[in-house]
Parts: structure tokens; C-alpha cells; sequence
């Protein structure tokens, strides 16, 4: 059995992270998997890009013509968008690899256009990881409710002309399966005008639980010189600044309520993903430690901190927050997404209802005044991990899905 990985990156994003530590879980248990992307970050020698400056002119040509393209005529109210116009990758370079299946993971930024989809000539597996795949050129539009009806003619003229793209292309497709990493996702899905139609699985995201445990909190403190008498919140993703979506500007909100619970003099902020420059005044003392380069080092910020808060207004199963809970640190985030797959209110975290920071703020303070509750929810953050996400586990369904489109 031979798998091919496509990915417009291998451990850039989180999309990019998740596909790569699926490729690499295969490779652990001897099956042939192989990743090309786009853009390569990683020296892993079994993700392959293009190499030849005509390739990378190429690629950086589709990746650019997307970006002008959707920020002339695409919708202005959603933070990411992809007409996915051409693809920078060839049938060519796939049947050179020769894979028995192809695994499509997040592939926007011009790396593969639906027209090139549909000439696929293998079993298609894709893991969505937001909803562009039965949607037009957005990536979250819960709120608008075309990709179930599929009646576009009111929307904006490149959403409408995408989606139409999208269910000729769909169309042809033959042996084609789907996988959302959330149940939210997956019932969205099946209820979709493009892919109800198709199988839709639910496999999780996996991590390497083994590299993502519990450290020493006074050893991982004193290596980002965050301060030991603190009770630490923790808030980062990619650039967790630049867009509402992860919800910086609830998160500001939520620490403004707790301030008002009097129990500022023990807390502070520590923001990963997120430079200086960039930095936001959330109201109590806040270190912004830059991007994090290696999972190691993540491993550690995560054991720094007491508690992690997600206030996501949109999210599918974010690596963040199954990372954060495998190091032993519960996560309080509202009840949206894939976040209730991952959180069990009062059992290993804190799950609130959308966007009640006031509900947020109490919950996180009810933590912090319980040190048994505290603890608890510490051990059980851990067990949820080990029972449902680790990639040994994951590994085993994606093969068994494999086997079936076989």
C-alpha cells in the first residue's frame, strides 16, 4: 500500500502539522507514505517539492494570482479566502510517485485548483480541515447556510463562480471519500449540497504523545523567564493576532471579567504564535514569546502554563488544544466546532457557551480556587488524549479507511 500526501505544507499551519505527523505515524508502521507539497519547511527527505526555478516561479505565480485575485474580488467578511484559480502541482509529478491512494489534506494557496482534482486517477481520501471543500471560496461560513442549500445566486460573483467550479469538478469524482477530524465538521459536511453524497468519515487529528507530556512547570518557566509565583494563562496558534477567528478579541474580554473577580494580582498572560510587534494590551502583565520553532520547545510552553484558553469563534479540531491537554494543562474554550470532541465541561476542561466571557471568566476563577478541581482536571486532560488521540490510534483507523477505498 503506497500513499501520497498532498499538502500545500508539510509543518507550516496546522493543517500542514497534522497531515505531516499522519505521513510520518504511517511511516512508523512501515507503510509506504510519501508528502509533496508546495512549500517545504521541514528537512524530511520523504516530503518532496518542487525543486527547478521554473517549478517554484510557477508556484509562487498560482499562490500570488490567488491573493489578488481574492482580495479584488472576493467577499470582504471572512478573514481567509481561496478561489483556488490554477495548481501549481502536475498529474505528472503524482504518477511519478505512482501512489496506490491519494490523500488530499489542506491544498489552497494554488497548489490544486478542483479542475486538477477531478483528473486524479487513484482513490482520493481528503482530510478537511475547515469547510472550503463544500463550500465556495471560504474557509468558515457556518453562519451562511448556501453550502446546504447550494444557492449561491445571491452570494458574492467569485464565491458563486467557485462553487460552481467545484460541483462539476465533484461531479466526476469516483472513488472519493472524505474524513473531518471533528464531528461538527462532519455533520456539516453530510449535510452539504457538494458532499452529501459522498462518505464521510470521523478520524481525529493525532499527536506523538510521548513528546507532548507533562514537564517540569519551575524548569519550563525558568526557560521562557516567565515568573514562578503566577497562576499563567496561555493563548497562541499561527499568528493568533491577525484575525478574529481565534478570538483574541474575546480572549481580552474574558481576562477583563476576571479582573473584576479581584484575582488579577495572581495572573498573567503568556501569548505564543505572536511577536512584540504585533502586541495587544490584554490588561494584566503579558510575555509574547514569539513563534515556537520546534515541538519540543511547544512541550514545554505548554507545562509552563496553568491553563490554556482557546476563545476560537470558529475552529475545527485545533492541534493546540489536544497538544495543551496531553501536557497535563486543561483548556476552557466555548462550545463550538470540535471543541466538545476534545473538552468534557468540568471533567478535563471548561466548555462555555458562545461568547459568554462573563461564564468564561468565572469558570477559569472556579479553577484557579480549587486545587483539587485544578488537579483533577490535569490527570483527566491527559487520560482524554491518550484514549482518543493518540496517532497510534489514529494510525489504525486511517488504515483501516485505506483498506476499504482499496
Amino acid at each position: 500500500m503506497k500513499i501520497l500526501h498532498l499538502s500545500t505544507t508539510d509543518i507550516k499551519g496546522g493543517a500542514g502539522i497534522a497531515a505531516y505527523r499522519l505521513h510520518k505515524g504511517l511511516l512508523d508502521n512501515e507503510i509506504d507514505s510519501q508528502m509533496l507539497v508546495q512549500r517545504k519547511s521541514s528537512k524530511d527527505t520523504s516530503v518532496l517539492c518542487s525543486n527547478s526555478k521554473l517549478e517554484k516561479f510557477f508556484a509562487f505565480f498560482c499562490l500570488a494570482s490567488d491573493k489578488i485575485v481574492a482580495n479584488i474580488f472576493g467577499p470582504k467578511n471572512y478573514e481567509i479566502v481561496s478561489p483556488a484559480l490554477f495548481s501549481s502541482i502536475t498529474l505528472r509529478a503524482i504518477d511519478k510517485i505512482n501512489p496506490d491512494i491519494v490523500h488530499i489534506h489542506w491544498i489552497c494557496g494554488g497548489f490544486l485548483s478542483p479542475e486538477k482534482i477531478k483528473q486524479i486517477k487513484q482513490p482520493i481520501v481528503w482530510t478537511m480541515h475547515d469547510m472550503w471543500p463544500f463550500s465556495g471560496v471560504n474557509h468558515y461560513n457556518a453562519d451562511e447556510k448556501n453550502y446546504i442549500t447550494g444557492d449561491f445566486e445571491n452570494s458574492n460573483f467569485l464565491d458563486r463562480w467557485t462553487f460552481k467550479r467545484k460541483k462539476r469538478a465533484w461531479n466526476s469524482l469516483n472513488n472519493f471519500t472524505a474524513v473531518s477530524p471533528s464531528k461538527w465538521l462532519a455533520n456539516e459536511a453530510k449535510a452539504s449540497y457538494l458532499f452529501k453524497n459522498f462518505k464521510v468519515e470521523n478520524i481525529p487529528n493525532g499527536i506523538d504523545v510521548d513528546l507532548f507530556k507533562k514537564q517540569d512547570k519551575e524548569l519550563a518557566r525558568k526557560k521562557y523567564n516567565l515568573p514562578l509565583d503566577k497562576k499563567l494563562m496561555l493563548f497562541g496558534a499561527v499568528n493568533p493576532l491577525s484575525g478574529e477567528r481565534k478570538g483574541y478579541k474575546l480572549l481580552v474580554s474574558v481576562i477583563q471579567e476576571l479582573l473584576k473577580l479581584n484575582i488579577n494580582k495572581d495572573l498573567a498572560l503568556v501569548v505564543f504564535g505572536s511577536s512584540d510587534d504585533n502586541k495587544v494590551d490584554f490588561g494584566l502583565p503579558t510575555y509574547f514569546i514569539g513563534k515556537i520553532s520546534s515541538e519540543e520547545e511547544l512541550a514545554i510552553v505548554y507545562s509552563a502554563a496553568d491553563i490554556f484558553i482557546a476563545p476560537s469563534r470558529e475552529d475545527n479540531l485545533p492541534n493546540t488544544v489536544v497538544e495543551s491537554m496531553s501536557c497535563g494543562t486543561p483548556v476552557a474554550a466555548f462550545n463550538i466546532g470540535g471543541m466538545p470532541d476534545m473538552i468534557d465541561h468540568r471533567m478535563n476542561g471548561v466548555l462555555v457557551e458562545p461568547f459568554n466571557v462573563n461564564l468564561m471568566a468565572k469558570e477559569i476563577s472556579d479553577i484557579f480556587n480549587d486545587e483539587n478541581y485544578y488537579n483533577s482536571l490535569t490527570v483527566e486532560a491527559r487520560k482524554k488524549v491518550l484514549n482518543y488521540f493518540d496517532i497510534k490510534i489514529v494510525i489504525k483507523k486511517y488504515l483501516e479507511l485505506y483498506k476499504s477505498v482499496l
